[in-house]
């Protein structure tokens, strides 16, 4: 029984394994490198995601049902649209596919997938829907009618690294087997574009498929339409491939500072290591920031109490859309209402008693806003750390875009004790801003002393050039 060798021997094999008959670079020297003409779509620069829940954020699982609550999620500024698998289903989970080219029934049809994408255009978002490349469902056709396509263990059974899925063999030593899977993947990828009019993937598992794949992909795709890719992983081998990934142990720094009680400076190692990182990638790659996700949801690991409380949790969220470079921030399917545990039948999102008064609906779209308007918070602007009286409880930058155009300066409170705060303000970030909280005029000069609660926090957004103060 011919087994399958892993990512990291696969890389290795250097000349031997091709992406295809018309690109013949081996997989290893791909990755993590500048990629001539490689740019990310112009549409995704400025633009925050939203992950959506497709069965259970409306009052229905009907795809028809979302169409109408579009328009308060493009209130919010979002620009990306990630919608969970849309697939038909193999077992309960969403992630377990049994047909990769239909809309589950439950959902609907290609039709009313295509009403939803036309109406988050004409919305100004973009729709990224998620794929499921690593696993079928243990009942999908493929597993009769290719058996060769699949990962096996040294006894020749089927790998199920989860329950209720097969693993693909994305990394089959026989060519033959390894590129009919590719070329079928592709083939499906396609489709979506052709038929549904998306605009990107977020691969599921990502970092566990070949960036070869994804290059060709990629490459493939543009010739369509310019395409988003999102993959599920932290490590620098997804790209230049992928446009964005996860800035996976952010949530866990968050969850250091606001209840074990860790020092605020353990946000520069974070930063730090995410330099070296991706350091020698070209172009930039962007960084999904989140304190939830579908993920953190349904175990319910992200209520508020699991960041220090509410006050706690809104403050890391500021950092999560401010903090940087490469940041992208993300929110999911009910956090703009203050859903933070798992979705289902009787958690749905539009029939929450908060879904029309909640104030976190303001908060969001401040954020995201600023995100979307001020070109000091692109994932290519400048961070500049400040120092403070304390930098071990305050927290505090600057963004700046390399044009002049916006500049951005926070100031973060992280404990749980009110306090006077002293921060020293570079002269490059010295001028007149906005509070983006109070709408009020902040002139900063060499330094900045506010007074800021617990958890408390200061956004000051400036756009256009402005001279320092002397």
């Amino acid at each position: 029984m011919q087994r399958c060798i892993d990512r990291g021997t696969f890389l290795k094999c250097g000349v031997t394994l091709f992406l295809a008959s018309a690109a013949i670079m081996p997989l290893s020297q791909r990755s993590c490198k500048a990629v001539r003409n490689r740019s990310h779509p112009v549409w995704s620069v400025s633009a925050p995601v939203y992950e959506m829940n497709p069965y259970f954020h409306a009052q229905s699982t009907r795809l028809v049902d979302l169409v109408p609550h579009l328009d308060a999620i493009a209130d919010l500024g979002v620009g990306i649209l990630w919608i969970m698998p849309i697939y038909q289903r193999g077992g309960h989970s969403l992630y377990c596919v049994k047909n990769y080219a239909a809309v589950d029934r439950e959902l609907g049809t290609l039709s009313e997938l295509k009403n939803l994408v036309n109406r988050a255009h004409a919305l100004g978002m973009k729709v990224v829907l998620d794929f499921v490349p690593l696993h079928t469902a243990n009942n999908h056709p493929w597993i009769t009618q290719h058996p060769g396509w699949y990962d096996r263990d040294a006894n020749g059974n089927l790998v199920h690294r989860w329950p209720g899925v097969s693993q693909l063999a994305w990394f089959n030593p026989n060519a033959r087997l390894r590129l009919e899977l590719w070329a079928e993947m592709e083939r499906i990828i396609t489709y979506w574009v052709q038929n549904a009019d998306v605009d990107g993937f977020r691969w599921d598992a990502g970092m566990d498929i070949p960036e070869g794949w994804f290059t060709r992909v990629r490459e493939s795709l543009q010739r369509i339409k310019p395409v988003f890719f999102l993959g599920e992983g932290w490590q620098a081998h997804l790209h230049p491939e992928n446009d964005m990934s996860y800035d996976w142990n952010l949530p866990e720094r968050f969850k250091d500072i606001g209840v074990r009680g860790l020092s605020a400076t353990s946000l520069d190692a974070h930063l730090n290591t995410e330099n070296i990182r991706f350091g020698a990638v070209s172009p930039i790659p962007y960084c999904m920031r989140y304190t939830l996700n579908h993920d953190i949801s349904n175990p319910n690991q992200g209520e508020f109490a699991d960041y220090g409380g509410q006050a706690a949790t809104l403050a890391f969220e500021v950092l999560s859309v401010t903090i940087g470079p490469r940041t992208k921030p993300m929110i999911y399917s009910g956090q703009e209402i203050g859903i933070r545990t798992a979705l289902g039948n009787t958690n749905r999102v539009t029939t929450n008693p908060n879904y029309n008064t909640s104030h976190l609906r303001a908060f969001y779209r401040r954020l995201f806003r600023l995100y979307r308007d001020n070109p000091a918070l692109r994932p290519e602007a400048s961070f500049t750390k400040f120092d403070s009286v304390d930098n071990q409880r305050i927290y505090a930058f600057g963004r700046s875009d390399a044009r002049g155009a916006g500049k951005v300066v926070v100031v973060a409170n992280l404990s749980s004790t009110g306090r006077s705060v002293g921060v020293t303000v570079p002269s490059s970030f010295q001028g007149t801003y906005t509070d983006l909280e109070a709408s009020t005029s902040v002139t900063l000069g060499s330094s900045y002393n506010p007074t800021l609660t617990a958890w408390g926090y200061r956004i000051l957004s400036r756009q256009g050039k402005s001279s320092p103060t002397t």
